[in-house]
């Protein structure tokens, strides 16, 4: 039944005029445009009058609307703009009523960009399997009814032998190495009876005694009678991947700087600790803060921060007894767990044994640097009942302990007052912020490796309080996540970051700019939150890019990957920040949506010359390319270290060595005046 979705109405008629969406109405009989909406007129480059006097036939081919039959269609087309150039369109038609005339009315998508990326994709994904095809991977077969084994090269040469040996075993179970031997033969003979194909990883043992990680796939063919008479496959050296793959589960639980326990691998054996501690023994949890760490990295440098963080690791490590454990956390902050304690009086000693360890300044470079700590004491079962919470409760105590006697150590207790009243004035500042304008934006530049180009952006909050006092995200930012102060903030960089990226958009200036989100900000009404800001200024999603942490994937754990999958869908690409300081897990790197990686400034520090930090970064960018990540790598602050990070193959740089955050005013010179 035809709709009658036109009359006299003017309300009707300003919603059909002033939608954005192309609309058309036309004659299905003689095809002439009866009437066309400005954004239609905009599209085809005619003005509302011209296209009137035209006939639908004209523009391009529209079989569905040159059939006089009013019926419902979709369609895609070429068609032809005023000055000649085509444009791919898809349109919905519906009959109508128009002034009570049987009309089609017709809705028109520009998709000449999508479907050009289609066609691209398509390219791409033929070349890559022309790549997959032409690669040296070794091949396999054996005809069960001729008995026939058939080896390629390759798989001699993975194996370790001399081509041509005879083959007169079955699979490669002999030459798997004994751990892994009975877990390969049972899933390939369970994939055998299943009739389905295979995949597995294992490690193979060469003659020599020299091993490699191979990853082998096959399946067999059957007969008419059901038996399997033909099996066939590949199998790939993959030790490359492997050793990277074990670096990167490394740094899932270790400090890459001090190689002490991460926060990740602290918690998980200080919850191993408080499962099995006897009933009548205590455990203690130390937090240790360095004091004024801050003035040594702002006066002396990173390099220089970096050594006395080691120091310090090392010169505890040595100050502890046999089952205590000790961790970096994070920064300038450690912890010290303390099993096996008796009395308070105990812990008491021990604690001040360990803070010993500050007593004597540290020499780096032959020059000495006092170094103080201060430190937070919570014990297990009366002050905490599991890890988590002893973590923190030590860690508000740490707080107390820095502000009450910097050098000592506080107790936790359920009143620390000086806790309370820092979280009370930090909230009443950042609200004030909000209300007076005290934020500001900054923008770093990331530059294109080969070209040294800037092509794209990372937005950075800034507090300017009135008293001229710059504060930096990393001192409001971690309490904001803790109250609802982060969605507040978070609106008002994203609403200020895309007025901005809008000004640079009209002067013609297009890099994508980052921007830094939270855990706390990914809730279900984020996508719709940014599609929004996207309608209202209008900007392409090309424009727009979010940074998260590894934080934010772990304390949210899978409730968090729909929000994202949603992002993604939307066609914003979303960067993982600090790849490797943290838990960087190989599981999460497979499941998340994300498109960069971001290799974290303690890797890039000293790359030319550390060839630990270059194994690190070169064991990220082999885990990046098997997945399909671009990498980045931020805080680049030398030369030596740029060229090192360019010829390793990152595919953007930022930090010092470029510029610094800089205003929108300052970076505008800088962009790219071409809208890619």
């Amino acid at each position: 039944m035809i709709k009658h979705l036109f009359g006299l109405k003017s309300f009707e008629r300003a919603l059909f005029g002033e939608h954005p969406i192309p609309m058309w109405v036309c004659d299905p009989v003689t095809l002439r445009f009866l009437d066309v909406n400005d954004a239609a007129a905009d599209l085809y480059g005619y003005s509302r009058e011209e296209l009137l006097l035209r006939t639908v036939d004209r523009m391009g081919p529209l079989e569905n609307i040159c059939s006089p039959r009013l019926e419902y269609g979709v369609t895609t087309a070429t068609h032809l703009r005023k000055d000649g150039s085509a444009i791919r369109v898809q349109l919905h038609t519906a009959p109508v009523a128009y002034q009570g005339v049987p009309a089609v009315l017709a809705t028109a998508y520009d998709v000449t960009r999508f479907l050009e990326a289609e066609e691209r994709l398509a390219r791409s994904e033929q070349a890559l399997a022309l790549a997959q095809d032409t690669a040296h991977l070794g091949v396999f077969s054996h005809d069960r009814r001729t008995g026939e084994r058939r080896w390629s090269e390759q798989v001699y040469r993975i194996l370790g032998l001399q081509p041509g040996v005879a083959v007169a075993v079955e699979g490669f179970w002999p030459f798997t190495e004994r751990e892994d031997a009975q877990r390969v033969r049972t899933e390939v003979l369970r994939a055998r009876s299943e009739r389905r194909p295979y995949r597995i990883d294992h490690r193979i043992v060469r003659p020599d005694g020299s091993t490699c990680d191979v990853h082998e796939r096959g399946q067999w063919h059957y007969d008419a009678s059901g038996e399997w008479d033909f099996h066939f496959g590949t199998i790939q050296d993959i030790t490359d991947r492997a050793q990277a793959e074990a670096e990167i589960r490394y740094l899932a639980f270790h400090d890459p700087l001090t190689k002490l326990l991460n926060r990740t691998g602290v918690i998980n054996r200080l919850e191993s600790v408080l499962a099995s501690s006897p009933r009548q023994e205590l455990v203690a949890v130390l937090c240790l803060d360095i004091n004024r760490f801050k003035i040594i990295n702002d006066t002396l440098g990173h390099a220089t921060g970096d050594a006395v963080l080691s120091a310090v690791a090392q010169r505890l490590q040595s100050r502890l007894q046999e089952g205590e454990l000790l961790a970096r956390l994070g920064g300038d902050e450690f912890a010290v767990v303390l099993p096996g304690m008796h009395h308070p009086s105990q812990i008491a000693r021990r604690t001040h044994h360990v803070l010993q360890a500050f007593q004597t300044p540290y020499t780096i470079a032959s020059y000495p640097y006092a170094v103080s700590a201060s430190a937070g004491v919570s014990v297990f079962p009366s002050d905490a009942s599991d890890s988590d919470e002893l973590l923190r409760n030590a860690d508000v105590a740490m707080y107390a302990a820095k502000s009450k006697s910097p050098g000592g150590f506080q107790y936790y207790n359920a009143g620390l007052r000086e806790a309370a009243e820092r979280r009370f004035n930090l909230e009443r500042g950042l609200r004030h912020a909000l209300q007076c304008g005290e934020f500001a934006m900054r923008y770093q530049p990331l530059v294109d490796a080969e070209s040294g180009a800037v092509v794209a952006a990372e937005a950075l909050i800034r507090w300017e309080r009135a008293d001229r006092t710059m504060t930096f995200p990393d001192d409001f930012i971690p309490f904001a996540e803790r109250t609802n102060l982060i969605h507040e903030i978070g609106d008002w960089v994203f609403n200020n970051v895309f007025a901005q990226v809008q000004r640079w958009w009209n002067a013609g200036a297009a890099v994508r700019t980052w921007l830094n989100v939270s855990a706390a900000q990914l809730d279900p009404k984020l996508p719709a939150k940014l599609q929004a800001l996207l309608n209202e200024y209008r900007l392409d999603v090309d424009c727009i890019g979010l940074e998260l942490t590894e934080t934010a994937f772990i304390e949210r754990g899978d409730d968090v990957l729909q929000i994202l999958r949603d992002i993604k869908a939307m066609g914003i690409r979303l960067a993982l920040d600090d790849f490797g300081v943290k838990y960087s897990s190989l599981d999460y790197l497979q499941r998340l949506p994300i498109d960069v990686l971001k290799i974290d400034r303690i890797f890039v520090s000293g790359v030319h010359e550390n060839p630990v930090n270059r194994a690190i970064v070169q064991a990220i960018l082999t885990v990046a390319r098997e997945l399909n990540f671009e990498v980045s790598a931020e805080g680049i602050e030398t030369q030596q270290e740029m060229e090192a990070l360019t010829s390793l193959g990152c595919d953007t740089l930022q930090g010092y060595f470029f510029s610094g955050a800089l205003s929108a005013e300052e970076l505008t010179p800088l962009l790219s005046c071409t809208r890619s």
